[in-house]
């Protein structure tokens, strides 16, 4: 039996404190105490898949851990609850997480970038520390999807649309359609109201809501290219589901969005609206579009569920799995 021991959760509280309250040392005291008390209580396990290592446990069962990004990356990349808590605070929390590298019998990470911070900054071997990738949330069922490339109909779908760079990306959009007045943009999640030409607003659609999924499933089919230029973006698992629809993507240089999306998109730096700018003029000709979504829709078979469970198990490497028969590392 092989037991996952995400975060406890906590009771819910005004997002801003509760955003900041999570990563407190005070919190990630909590949730080893529970996650200690669990795993006692827990039957037989042959090994333990920790997500994320904001908690530690003491246990002799063979242990992974795995994150998207590592404290001291949340903390350089500016992201606000990391900003708000003192360098002490900080600081515990590192050492926290430093143990439970050091206790782990693998670190696995979803991309390199993140692989290469648990190595640098924390002094992981690196021949203990492994690429797994992430597992995309929906992807299209069937055949393969057929669309028109033209005209072009960008897609934008993030929550946090100041991180996810969605004002940057409308004031783009808005210089393209001065070029390519028949193109579109379709935004999903928390933007705020827009009244502008090509532009339709969707709100945050849900996974869980029958509506809203449809919804969103039916955007991604339409769409030409997918684009989310974040001014950090640790792993999105937008990139690998848009990649799963045939779609190119414009992807953040900031993080480790670009290793999933390889060269079925463009990278650019989520500063540069110029650049942003020629990315989606680039990803309006169809046979840019097409070539490039071919290219993303071959790459998005290495992130599937499957595929990184089976990574995953390839780091815990128990006796009773034959791990020859599972996915290579990244």
């Amino acid at each position: 039996m092989i037991a996952s021991m995400a975060r406890a959760r906590l009771p819910l509280v005004p997002r801003e404190v509760r955003r900041v309250g999570l990563v407190t040392p005070v919190v990630a005291a909590m949730r080893s105490a529970i996650a200690q008390r669990r795993l006692a209580a827990s039957v037989h396990l042959d090994g333990l898949i920790q997500i994320g290592s904001g908690f530690s446990v003491k246990t002799d069962v063979p242990l992974v851990t795995f994150e998207d990004m590592t404290s001291i990356q949340a903390r350089a990349a500016g992201y606000a609850e990391w900003r708000a808590m003192p360098d002490r605070a900080v600081a515990a929390r590192v050492s926290r997480q430093r143990r439970a590298y050091q206790r782990a019998r693998a670190c696995c990470a979803a991309t390199h970038w993140a692989a290469g911070s648990i190595t640098s900054d924390y002094g992981v071997p690196a021949e203990k520390v492994h690429v797994v990738g992430v597992g995309r949330n929906h992807a299209p069922a069937g055949k393969a999807v057929e669309r028109s490339w033209s005209p072009p109909r960008l897609l934008f779908v993030g929550r946090g649309w100041n991180r996810k760079n969605g004002a940057r990306v409308v004031r783009a959009f808005e210089r393209l359609r001065v070029d390519v007045p028949d193109a579109r943009l379709d935004l999903v999640g928390d933007h705020p109201p827009l009244e502008a030409d090509g532009i339709v607003g969707h709100g945050v659609l849900r996974l869980g809501a029958a509506a809203d999924r449809s919804l969103l499933l039916e955007l991604f089919a339409r769409a030409t290219c997918f684009v989310m230029p974040s001014l950090t973006e640790p792993a999105g698992l937008a990139y690998v589901e848009a990649s799963a629809y045939g779609l190119p993507s414009v992807v953040t240089s900031a993080g480790g969005g670009a290793e999933l999306v390889g060269d079925g998109g463009i990278v650019v730096d989520p500063l540069d609206e110029d650049g942003l700018l020629e990315a989606l003029r680039a990803l309006c000709d169809p046979e840019t579009a097409a070539r490039l979504g071919q290219i993303a829709q071959a790459r998005s078979r290495l992130f599937t569920s499957q595929a990184m469970a089976g990574r995953l198990l390839r780091a815990l490497d128990l006796p009773s799995i034959d791990t020859e028969t599972l996915p290579a590392f990244l």
